[in-house]
């Protein structure tokens, strides 16, 4: 994932820093040799959520420290893609206006396979369907923002400062969580062997502990779910997604709901 994420956002922001927590696979070696990337480590032999929470909540203040000037703070994992046809005039039209926390549109892309191709991937990934779970308020402006405190998988946020928000809907969070059903499968049995005491304890990342049958239910459940996001365009489109859209077409004019689920 780690190109993909690199090649999106070094189209728009001026600096990268990446928390390591002792990868092994060469994810360092990709961060460091990119022009915009700082890295930054923390050392811990098991995956823990009380540093994803200091990393998302705290380490920026440190990092602005250094740097003062910074307009925008984009606090994201890997496998999200803050989307927007110019996300830089978007931002830059917030500022203007005093807005300091964008709200955000959540969606869960969804794929069979794991692209391959070195292409931007909301290129090659654009089915999806709309999840609340993923409206994370990831960009915030540190000016007006003085603290932001993620609750855990930082889903929602008790932000304190000036707080203005805009109700547009034009920027979208784009989860790329399930790309490659075999790719999953097997990351996924990691990142449960990575599972620290604490986490279990407290029934943190316990989706990672599924059962093979229990995640094929839910990853197909998702296929199912998934079509082309039209934000993006027609790209891939099926029968299946023909049928589901003039079935919706026949509910509205019965006046019956045709709205795509919010998970």
């Amino acid at each position: 994932m780690l190109p993909y994420f690199l090649r999106h956002y070094e189209t728009f922001v001026d600096r990268i820093v990446v928390y390591d927590n002792g990868s092994s696979d060469g994810s360092r070696e990709i961060v460091m040799s990119h022009p915009l990337c700082e890295l930054r480590e923390l050392f811990s032999d098991h995956g823990n959520e009380d540093n994803l929470l200091w990393v998302k909540s705290e380490s920026w203040k440190h990092e602005a420290q250094g740097s003062p000037g910074i307009d925008w703070v984009i606090a994201c994992d890997i496998d999200e893609m803050l989307y927007h046809s110019d996300p830089r005039a978007y931002l830059q039209k917030c500022q203007q206006t005093g807005v300091t926390l964008p709200q955000i549109r959540g969606f869960e892309m969804v794929s069979e396979k794991f692209p391959t191709k070195d292409s931007q991937l909301t290129r090659l990934c654009q089915r999806g369907f709309p999840r609340a779970l993923y409206a994370k308020r990831i960009v915030f402006s540190p000016s007006g923002i003085k603290a932001i405190n993620y609750s855990p998988g930082c889903h929602s946020v008790a932000p304190e400062g000036l707080v203005l928000e805009d109700n547009t809907g034009e920027l979208v969070l784009l989860h790329y969580g399930s790309l490659g059903r075999d790719r999953l499968l097997h990351r996924r049995a990691a990142m449960s062997k990575r599972n620290s005491v604490e986490n279990r304890e407290r029934g943190f990342w316990r989706h990672n502990d599924q059962s093979e049958e229990e995640f094929n239910r839910s990853f197909s459940h998702f296929v199912a779910l998934a079509e082309p996001c039209l934000f993006l365009g027609f790209r891939s489109i099926t029968i299946r997604d023909v049928v589901r859209w003039s079935r919706r077409a026949i509910r509205r004019v019965f006046g019956k709901s045709a709205e795509r689920p919010i998970l």
